[in-house]
């Protein structure tokens, strides 16, 4: 099975390391989980909101602003960011 990293969306990869420019030590902390783990339940929460507060990441995911507080967070950034 292929990790999250891996199956990353191109254009989601291309918003995560364009913020690694701004904050490379939480950006490289962020890709290491992803390059670790096969699902997005296997994160950190804070890993989780920080792909959750992008704006650009939650215009890819299809998530309004208020969605992060949803308790399908998760699976609306699952399903928006990464192929299965």
């Amino acid at each position: 099975m292929k990790n999250l990293f891996e199956r990353l969306k191109p254009e989601a990869k291309a918003v995560i390391e364009g913020e690694a420019n701004k904050y490379p030590l939480s950006v490289s902390a962020i890709l290491e989980q992803m390059k670790s783990s096969n699902y997005i339940g296997e994160l950190q929460y804070d890993s989780v909101m920080w792909l959750a507060r992008d704006s650009k990441l939650r215009e890819i995911a299809g998530m309004h602003a208020w969605d992060y507080m949803d308790h399908t967070l998760s699976s609306k950034l699952s399903e928006g960011l990464f192929y299965n």
